[in-house]
């Protein structure tokens, strides 16, 4: 016979993820030694654990759902206090800090990242006392925040080789390639990025990951055979580790590829490869990435009425989903499409939304970068003063967050005018 609390479980993980989704669950918690038709209260730490899986298969933002739910049940912190072994509190603290930050609940991560930073510190627990530098650094990357994130780590990285963990070390390495990606170091980049690969050797989905940022390096420098390349490797590993988020994040990076590359039909066909991969894990936020990029790509193949009409079922995704960040994104690319239409007007308040709200939840890189596409797009209507005025916004941005590659773009620019 089934417990309650079994059945209220099920039900959400049903609702939230589909059957496919806890069936998946299901299989996760028999590994752990857990009856899913026999769930306890005291089995609830552990399946809030186990939801890692689930972000990596279904999206951060589903099983933020289920692991808020789950949270109603037990209260926040019976799931770390129910844990009498203090190894298993910081285990606790991470998998919370991570649901948070895969949720864009900065601030909550931040708070269970420092808190296991203090029980790590205190108990002399290197592996773990790396893991929250790792968990904050990557918080501060997510912000946008590139210089703080490198701080955390380097920290992460000293510990985690004073602990011998070759994977976490794996890990941090490529935590630190990305942040060099960000900032446009791209030879540093690369360095870090292939120093990860050679740790990571037994671990398809950290490799995929580091192929699929080494692709996004090779875009950057405009070697975009190679970035294809990289990035379809990367695509081949997810495909066999089973991590559907990321293979839906990898199809649309491949289509950056192609977009940039000026191959604008294949670049569609990837977005809507991201779109049905978003679809079939029913993640808001992929979905209205993949069809904001596609929206754009007809934009500049001309087809003004299919770019609109997908530009508005991005933004509609985004607003639903409650992601600001997709929303602001979403706002940039109908900039990019009145542009095209030669709308002055409507172009600038869609970048000026966009600014703003980039400026909102605090993400400097965007705010520069929005900067920069729109003073491209006054120039391109012949605007020199607004061009110029929005290119020393995007300057001073782009100095205050350390990207030196992004500053030179922008001094050539204003040199061009």
């Amino acid at each position: 016979m089934t417990t309650p609390l079994s059945q209220i479980i099920q039900g959400i993980m049903a609702a939230e993820l589909g059957e496919f989704g806890r069936h998946i669950v299901n299989n996760q918690c028999a590994k752990a030694g857990i009856d899913p038709e026999q769930i306890k209260r005291e089995d609830l730490p552990k399946i809030a654990q186990l939801l890692s899986q689930v972000m990596a298969t279904f999206g951060p933002d589903k099983a933020m759902r289920v692991k808020e739910e789950i949270d109603k049940l037990t209260g926040l912190e019976d799931i770390v206090s129910a844990q009498e072994d203090p190894v298993k509190q910081m285990d606790a603290l991470l998998n919370l800090g991570d649901a948070c930050r895969y949720s864009s609940d900065f601030d909550g991560a931040m708070e269970h990242y420092h808190r296991l930073l203090g029980a790590g510190s205190h108990s002399g627990d290197a592996y773990h006392t790396a893991c929250a530098h790792y968990g904050i650094a990557m918080t501060y990357s997510d912000m946008s925040r590139v210089g703080e994130a490198m701080e955390s780590l380097e920290r992460a990285l000293e510990l985690a080789m004073s602990s011998g963990d070759r994977a976490f070390t794996a890990t941090v390495l490529h935590g630190i390639g990305r942040c060099h990606l960000r900032s446009g170091n791209y030879g540093e980049a690369l360095t870090y990025l292939n120093k990860s690969l050679e740790r990571a050797d037994k671990d398809p989905t950290l490799r995929s990951r580091i192929k699929m940022d080494t692709g996004l390096v090779h875009d950057a420098l405009g070697d975009y055979g190679m970035a294809q390349r990289e990035i379809e490797e990367a695509i081949s590993l997810a495909q066999y580790s089973a991590v559907a988020y990321d293979l839906a994040r990898m199809y649309n990076n491949l289509g950056e590829v192609h977009k940039h590359a000026g191959d604008f039909s294949e670049a569609i066909k990837c977005y809507t490869k991201s779109t049905d991969k978003g679809q079939e894990i029913r993640n808001e936020r992929v979905m209205a990435y993949a069809l904001g990029n596609s929206a754009e790509c007809h934009a500049k193949m001309g087809m003004m009425r299919m770019a609109k009409e997908l530009a508005q079922r991005a933004y509609d995704l985004a607003y639903n989903s409650k992601d600001e960040f997709v929303v602001a994104s979403v706002l940039s690319t109908f900039g990019a499409i009145y542009l095209k239409e030669g709308d002055m007007a409507r172009m600038g308040d869609s970048y000026s939304k966009a600014i703003d709200l980039f400026r909102k939840i605090g993400s400097p890189y965007d705010v520069a970068l929005s900067n920069f596409e729109h003073g491209k797009a006054l120039r391109e209507l012949g605007d020199k003063p607004g061009a110029k005025a929005a290119y020393m916004r995007a300057l001073a941005g782009f100095r205050d967050i350390g990207s030196a590659r992004l500053v030179k773009q922008v001094e050539g620019e204003l040199k061009a005018l």
